[in-house]
């Protein structure tokens, strides 16, 4: 049995060290990136459920009042989270008309993009006149680059709003 504890705290031991804590300092990076690109008339969609505090955040500090959701579930609720299927699958959505709009998509990290491009093509086919994204962390082996990023991280993320209360 002593073998068999060794071998479960040196996993233990190998998933600690890949989970990086995110310090609210990291999440204020990406606001302040945000905030130099500073429009009134952007439309801000968090992507749910995670990117739905970043997204609050950005809406209160930008001063915006239009603030839409899209929830999808892709990956797991776990750390590090596990893929759930090959594509997003949508929830919910309530996004008012996007049309000739400026929109911002927010996300609170992103590792393969599968996600935000899928939300990204959605608000596109909408008639969106220009859209970007940001995301709190970004995984360093993505292939997806967000026009703004907080940190770029290895292994698994873990927020501020990861833990139990």
């Amino acid at each position: 049995m002593k073998w068999l504890r060794a071998a479960t705290e040196e996993i233990i031991a190998g998933i600690r060290s890949s989970i990086e804590s995110l310090s609210s300092k990291k999440v204020e990076h990406l606001i302040q990136l945000l905030l130099e690109a500073k429009d009134q008339k952007i439309f801000i969609i968090g992507i749910g459920r995670s990117g739905l505090i970043p997204a609050s955040i950005l809406v209160k500090i930008l001063g915006t009042s239009e603030f839409y959701t899209i929830i999808t579930s892709l990956y797991s609720e776990g750390k590090p989270p596990h893929r759930l299927g090959k594509e997003p699958n949508v929830l919910f959505e309530n996004v008012g008309s996007l049309s000739g709009k400026k929109v911002l998509i927010v996300d609170d990290f992103a590792r393969t993009g599968d996600t935000i491009n899928s939300v990204i093509k959605r608000i596109i086919e909408s008639n969106a006149k220009e859209v970007k994204s940001a995301v709190v962390g970004l995984r360093q082996d993505s292939s997806y680059k967000p026009d703004f990023i907080g940190t770029i991280f290895e292994g698994c993320l873990v927020f501020p709003w990861d833990s139990p209360i």
